[in-house]
């Protein structure tokens, strides 16, 4: 019992150090790379416009909006203002933004309270799971429910695109981390996929 808790804690404080790195990387992609790409698109509005300084601007522009979508993706709001269900819903719309994709969240059941450590380490599978369905699974829509269900979470992640199936899905694509993270913290992970059917993750953990 006590290495299941030293092993949690272990989990939880790599989750935080994690967190706080990409966040770290999002503040110097804004601070650093995204400035310097608008004032490059600024310098342009010296130049008389023809072909190539449109170009230019077409090319600069599309830096600055991969940058802009590459800073949300790696940061999560903090944990303590949102909950799970307000950090998944964050999580979510952001992916719907700035991705040809449709993400859908539902909400069902009465919330039990969750540590910052375990919402966080939630919200980090989700996230790294709907990474994977932008940018593989050719997918439409994605959905996300949580449900409450008396003592255990449960988190479910489908798509509409392609499947994982064989190199795909041997190769796992972080599923497999997800797997361990998910199991360290004492909870279950079951993966469905179909060629051609899409996905569907559950992520299952036991509270209280």
């Amino acid at each position: 019992m006590r290495s299941s808790s030293i092993d949690r804690k272990a989990l939880v404080e790599i989750a935080q150090a994690v967190e706080r790195e990409r966040r770290r990387i999002a503040r110097g992609l804004h601070d650093g790379v995204g400035r310097q790409l608008s004032e490059a698109a600024r310098e342009l509005d010296c130049f008389d416009a023809d072909a190539r300084t449109e170009r230019l601007r077409t090319l600069i522009e599309d830096a600055l909006d991969s940058t802009r979508s590459l800073t949300f993706d790696l940061g999560l709001p903090p944990v303590g203002e949102h909950g799970l269900g307000g950090l998944l819903e964050t999580v979510c719309r952001g992916a719907d933004a700035r991705h040809e994709i449709d993400v859908l969240f539902e909400e069902h059941g009465e919330v039990v309270e969750l540590s910052d450590g375990v919402v966080l380490v939630l919200s980090q599978i989700v996230r790294e799971l709907l990474f994977n369905v932008v940018k593989h699974a050719k997918a439409s829509t994605a959905s996300v429910s949580l449900r409450y269900e008396g003592n255990r979470v449960r988190i479910t992640v489908t798509d509409d695109g392609i499947g994982l199936t064989g190199e795909l899905s041997d190769r796992g694509f972080g599923l497999a981390d997800s797997h361990s993270r998910l199991r360290d913290l004492g909870g279950r992970f079951e993966f469905g996929s179909k060629d051609g059917s899409g996905t569907h993750v559950v992520l299952e953990l036991p509270v209280g």
